[in-house]
């Protein structure tokens, strides 16, 4: 049997989204490979296809790209569609050649996103739609699970995987602890909350005035990264707030092993109820304390005071509260934190490669 994940978008680009977004397939596949199954990432789509006249003509190598894959394919073999895929439409015909599994990390783009073109909406329906031909359905929530089974075939079996993660990448190494709070992720869209944590950190800034807040990461979007930078300056902090840029994924293990704290202040929202953001197993393996907010299913997983720190909303001033806790007990805190690490170590991906290979299994 051979497994194959077909993904549309580049997960080159230099983007900690879509970096989290390949990391999580070449892991899976790592794991399937070591268990013997012949697994790879192929990815259909390329930069150029947005230079003029070629994004037309790239449309039509995408799909000649993914027909290709499926041709290539015997029956028992299995085809993964990563995300959303504007060619799903060709599964309709050939679903029988080979069989067909989503894997589904967020709510379509059309609900989470107000600005949106309706030429982006009606592919996102049609992938749904077209949903009813697949197999198989991987989600990182039951919140998804029960949005996508509306369009699933009555057959359709589901996995709930929140998490992969190469545990030993980041507990290999032993790293000195400095004095700052550590955030890494995609500014864009305010997804993960990081005005929220530089207004937090501006509330602890004075009694904790040896600590700094280092943002690695970044965005596409020039109105977010001036939206930041202007809260720096309000708040005063360009002296405290430090900006690393996007990070290549070899380096955050230092990073986050450097940490005296990890903090993701992620909004109560669709996006936050549907998805269960990948960082929070790197941060957790770190053995760092980890200080989250309370959104989607991370209760499921986790305990406040236990292995982690929620906040007690999204509001700037809780955030900061639970900051201050950390910062103010921290030998207590690091105790919460080593107990974190052995979560994440539950999400090792060779675990989770078996888990997943059992799921695709003919019963």
């Amino acid at each position: 049997m051979k497994i194959r994940y077909i993904t549309f978008g580049s997960h080159f680009q230099n983007s900690q989204a879509s970096n989290a977004a390949y990391n999580r397939m070449s892991l899976t596949c790592s794991g399937l490979n070591l268990h013997g199954i012949n697994a790879e990432i192929c990815e259909i789509y390329s930069v150029l296809f947005g230079k003029s006249l070629i994004h037309y003509f790239g449309h039509f190598i995408c799909i000649f790209k993914t027909i290709s894959i499926l041709l290539s394919l015997k029956k028992d073999d299995v085809v993964i569609v990563y995300s959303e895929n504007p060619y799903s439409f060709l599964f309709k015909f050939l679903h029988k050649r080979a069989r067909l599994f989503a894997e589904l990390h967020e709510y379509p783009a059309y609900l989470i996103h107000k600005s949106i073109s309706l030429k982006a909406v009606r592919l996102s329906k049609s992938f749904e739609k077209n949903l009813i031909y697949f197999e198989g359905l991987i989600a990182c929530s039951y919140e998804l699970k029960r949005y996508y089974q509306n369009y699933t075939n009555r057959k359709c079996k589901y996995l709930v995987m929140p998490l992969l993660i190469d545990f030993k990448k980041f507990t290999c190494n032993s790293f000195e602890k400095e004095d700052y709070i550590g955030y890494c992720g995609d500014f864009g869209n305010n997804k993960d909350g990081v005005p929220a944590l530089i207004e937090a950190f501006s509330i602890i800034s004075n009694k904790h005035n040896n600590y700094k807040l280092i943002l690695a990461g970044g965005t596409n979007d020039t109105s977010a990264i001036n939206f930041i930078s202007s809260l720096i300056h309000r708040f005063k902090l360009e002296d405290r707030v430090v900006l690393t840029g996007v990070l290549n994924h070899n380096q955050m293990p230092e990073f986050l092993g450097k940490a005296s704290v990890l903090a993701l202040a992620r909004p109560d929202n669709l996006q936050a109820k549907g998805g269960f953001p990948s960082k929070v197993a790197e941060y957790l393996a770190s053995g760092r304390p980890v200080v989250l907010t309370k959104v989607g299913e991370l209760d499921k997983y986790l305990t406040d005071n236990v292995n982690v720190f929620f906040s007690d909303s999204d509001k700037s001033e809780d955030f900061a509260d639970c900051l201050d806790r950390v910062l103010s007990n921290y030998p207590t805190a690091i105790k919460v934190g080593e107990s974190g690490r052995e979560i994440a170590e539950s999400f090792d991906f060779y675990r989770q490669a078996e888990i997943i290979n059992r799921f695709i299994q003919r019963e």
